[in-house]
């Protein structure tokens, strides 16, 4: 049984420095055998990496050995000598044996005695051999005229088929694979971009997929880590682009294009992982607090309900305001005990400080610290006091007291020097995460911490 059509092997071989083909391995063996290809003729078929000379190949071997079964020339019959000749007519005339005879010579009588008997000549006996002869010489020459025709007529019918036969596109594209790995393996750089264009066309065929290997192996070897992601996005596999994307911090913004297009792909399940992983990243190392709000709110459009810690930057301006405040409030109070223990050295007060966050008419904000209760001025006790403390550009200031006439009256004047030293929700909210940033280094503002543990003003570590 011959072998089915989707079976059969297409060889394409290089004569004269041109591509011919496809052949059937029957062809193939036959132009070995009439020598119009040699052992050294490059051959190459579907699943083979690279052009491999006919001699290399098990299947075509035999063919390449010493023809042994070319077509033989007819040879002239040679006429018989005389003496042959005696001995063959002898034979033919010689009387059939019949077993059943008594005697061992038949005779045959005529049915009536007035017929003709004819008896041949020797003449006669040898004209008939000859044309007997003759006949036999020109059935044989008829044969083998019939034989090279209908042989002749096989050959151009397979010719014309073969240069008929056009290649599939699948084809080309495998030929065109195994040439530019031929010129890649000599010269990487060159053949680059037709081995991504292959890719690009077509990521998922067997060329693509072996196109892509070729140069992710080359990526690998030199650590071109973008280029490898690159390719990657451009064969539709964002979710492997991943790490080489993130093994170097300047591919991080192409880092949270791939975790976007992974959650495109990625099952139902698995859609809320990519795009979690995709706004930490836009939140810490790249810091895009603008693209990460529009991931947040698709992430909780698509899963309703669902918590997640980003609710932080989903909130109004004020309440940002306020909730960043309350986790540096400590730094603040760090800062304003400083400046009590350099500023005001003279004075010791009772109780701990109220540090606020204030928002004028205007709906402009400042910082305010507040001490009430009774302090130490020189080791003298004054109950009942009070100070009002501004953070006017870094620095604080007292802007009400009742500590004395002529503090008091200092402090109304600072009040009027910086009475419009107030500052916009936006630079102040920004100014506030610049400190939350700034103390705990690494962390999302949206992330829970703990103030650091410090020793009180004025003790030793």
């Amino acid at each position: 049984m011959s072998e089915p059509a989707s079976q059969i092997t297409e060889y394409f071989l290089g004569i004269e420095g041109e591509q011919k083909g496809p052949f059937s391995q029957e062809e193939v063996s036959a132009m070995l055998i009439r020598g119009e290809i040699s052992k050294d003729t490059p051959l190459w078929c579907a699943g083979m990496s690279d052009w491999i000379p006919i001699g290399e190949i098990e299947r075509f071997k035999i063919e390449v050995e010493p023809a042994v079964s070319k077509i033989e020339e007819l040879q002239p019959i040679q006429p018989l000598e005389p003496k042959q000749q005696k001995k063959a007519r002898t034979k033919l005339t010689e009387p059939l044996a019949n077993p059943s005879a008594p005697s061992e010579q038949a005779s045959f009588e005529p049915a009536f005695s007035d017929s003709v008997t004819f008896k041949a000549s020797d003449s006669d006996k040898k004209l008939g051999n000859q044309n007997f002869l003759i006949g036999a010489l020109s059935l044989v020459v008829v044969v083998a005229i019939a034989v090279y025709f209908n042989f002749g007529q096989k050959q151009n019918s397979k010719q014309e088929t073969r240069e008929g036969a056009k290649v599939s596109p699948s084809q080309q594209r495998a030929m065109k694979l195994s040439k530019l790995q031929t010129e890649f393996n000599k010269s990487p750089t060159s053949a680059i971009t037709e081995l991504t264009s292959m890719v690009k066309d077509n990521p998922s065929d067997n060329v693509g997929l072996e196109a892509l290997e070729t140069l992710l192996s080359y990526y690998r070897r030199q650590q071109m880590f973008s280029e490898a992601g690159s390719l990657l996005m451009v064969a539709k596999k964002p979710n492997e682009a991943l790490e080489y994307f993130l093994k170097d911090p300047p591919n991080y913004s192409k880092a949270a294009e791939a975790y976007e297009e992974s959650y495109k792909q990625a099952k139902p399940t698995e859609r809320r992982e990519f795009l979690v992983k995709e706004i930490e990243l836009l939140i810490g190392r790249l810091g895009n607090i603008d693209k990460a709000i529009e991931r947040i709110k698709v992430l909780d459009k698509e899963f309703p309900g669902v918590p997640h810690p980003f609710q932080y930057y989903l909130k109004t301006t004020e309440q940002r305001l306020s909730d960043m405040f309350s986790r540096v409030s400590f730094y603040y109070l760090e800062l304003f005990n400083a400046y009590v223990l350099g500023e005001l050295s003279q004075i010791s007060f009772g109780g701990k400080p109220l540090i606020q966050l204030t928002k004028d008419k205007n709906d402009k904000y400042r910082i305010v610290a507040t001490q009430k209760g009774g302090i130490s001025l020189r080791n003298d006790p004054i109950p009942n006091a009070y100070f009002v403390f501004w953070l006017v550009n870094g620095q604080w200031v007292i802007v009400d007291t009742n500590l004395t006439k002529e503090r008091a009256a200092f402090a109304v004047e600072e009040r009027k020097k910086y009475e419009k030293e107030v500052i916009p929700p936006g630079e102040m909210l920004q100014n506030l995460e610049t400190v939350f940033r700034t103390q705990f280094p690494g962390k999302g503002l949206h992330e829970l911490v703990t103030p650091p543990k410090r020793l009180p003003l004025g003790q030793a570590e």
